[in-house]
């Protein structure tokens, strides 16, 4: 398969790669792949707090005069009640912000140039190979200066190789792997 030949849709773990045209590549990150962690994340905490709030004789209708009896009988649960936020809020930021908007890269062979939404982010020219880490089932794009690029983390070997192969054939960049 040449560059010039559109491949079919390519689905794996979370990612889809489709060619649209002969000089331009994109993988999407789907929002399942954030939607998931997220809602474990959610159930989790909600799981943390329902144990809190239900595990006392305090039989309170109101929630709220619940946790403060809670509190004022034991000051050192509120550790249990504030130290999570400070877990939970970050990562509602993180996976919140990608499962709404979803990461794309674009790869535009006329150009020469990854985009990542819509910003550059590296030209073929800036690119020294293709990293395909079969142990961690990333494939990456290592740049001259040394920075790496990631483009996908799946838990498909196969379907990684297949994209990597993909890409080294649209770029003309060749592939190293470990």
């Amino acid at each position: 398969m040449d560059r010039k030949t559109p491949i079919q849709s390519i689905k794996i773990s979370g990612y889809k790669v489709t060619q649209p045209n002969s000089e331009e590549l994109l993988i999407e990150k789907t929002w399942r792949k954030s939607f998931f962690p997220l809602l474990f994340i959610s159930a989790f905490f909600f799981l943390w707090y329902y144990g809190l709030i239900t595990s006392t004789e305090h039989n309170d209708t109101d929630i709220i005069n619940r946790v403060i009896n809670i509190i004022s009988d034991d000051p050192l649960l509120i550790i249990f009640f504030i130290a999570p936020l400070f877990i939970m809020i970050p990562i509602f930021i993180k996976f919140g912000g990608k499962a709404i908007k979803q990461e794309k890269y674009f790869i535009d062979s006329k150009r020469g140039t990854i985009m990542k939404n819509n910003r550059m982010i590296s030209t073929f020219a800036d690119i020294s190979k293709i990293y395909l880490n079969t142990q961690n089932t990333q494939l990456n794009v290592n740049l001259k200066n040394g920075d790496t690029i990631n483009l996908i983390k799946a838990r498909s070997r196969t379907g990684i190789l297949k994209v990597a192969e993909i890409i080294a054939k649209f770029t003309k960049l060749p592939i190293t792997n470990n």
